[in-house]
Formats: C-alpha cells, sequence, structure tokens
C-alpha cells in the first residue's frame, strides 16, 4: 500500500456495508481516520494484524477473477 495519490478515501462505518467497486481506487479508513483497507479496483488489501519488526499480516481479496479468491499474505511496512 505504498503511494496512495488519487485514491478516493472513504470512512467505512461498523456494521455499514459498501459495494466493491471494480472502477474505482478506494483507501477505507475506519472512524478514527486510520487506513484499514485498500480497494484497487476489485482487489481488496485489508490490513489485520501488524507483526514485529516491519511487516503485517494483510487479507487481499480478489473479485477481478471467476470464483473471487482471498488469501493471507505478509508484506513489508514501507518506511515513510
Amino acid at each position: 500500500m505504498d503511494s496512495l495519490k488519487g485514491y478516493e478515501r472513504i470512512t467505512l462505518l461498523f456494521g455499514k456495508p459498501l459495494p466493491i467497486l471494480k472502477t474505482t481506487q478506494q483507501v477505507l479508513l475506519n472512524n478514527n481516520g486510520s487506513i484499514r483497507a485498500v480497494n484497487e479496483s476489485g482487489l481488496i488489501i485489508i490490513q489485520t494484524k501488524k507483526l514485529k519488526g516491519n511487516m503485517r499480516e494483510v487479507a487481499r481479496i480478489n473479485t477481478r477473477v471467476l470464483p473471487p479468491t482471498i488469501e493471507f499474505a505478509l508484506e513489508e511496512i514501507p518506511e515513510i
């Protein structure tokens, strides 16, 4: 989730479903304004857990393929 310039920022409230758009790039924020997920034209990357060091666990949901897929992965947190 490197550069997020040009992404639409949306606050996703608890208990309120949001349609998954396959034609836009969105940053999904929680009520506190922290980034929790990114929708990259139908590829949703959800931050699930920060690990020791500079790694985090993410869930990737790909709605671009049939059937849609989900995977858990580790990714490096970019240094600012």
